[in-house]
């Protein structure tokens, strides 16, 4: 299994990147502080979400993240059982977890 992706700017561009499949990812403020991690079956979908206006409606604390967002960072993972077991033992906690 490869290791984290080097860390981007938070853009549709840099998300375009990502694999449509299992990933953890990981998003930091400004100063390069994590503050949330996750762990998807479809990555770039997941991602993309946090563009997604009507979104935000449903999920307000995903309005919050997205405004803090600035880089992400993103790991393969062989499948979703794979990506969850990775989330769930990171040591420590993010403001948004």
């Amino acid at each position: 299994m490869l290791g984290w992706t080097n860390k981007q700017r938070f853009t549709k561009q840099n998300i375009a990147t990502v694999p449509n499949t299992p990933i953890n990812y990981k998003f930091f403020n400004g100063y390069g502080v994590p503050i949330y991690m996750g762990a998807t079956k479809v990555g770039r979908h997941r991602l993309q979400s946090y563009y997604q206006e009507d979104c935000f409606k449903a999920h307000p604390t995903k309005k919050s993240l997205r405004e803090e967002i600035k880089y992400f960072a993103w790991k393969p993972a062989d499948n979703k059982k794979a990506a969850l077991k990775l989330d769930r033992k990171h040591k420590y906690k993010h403001d948004y977890n």
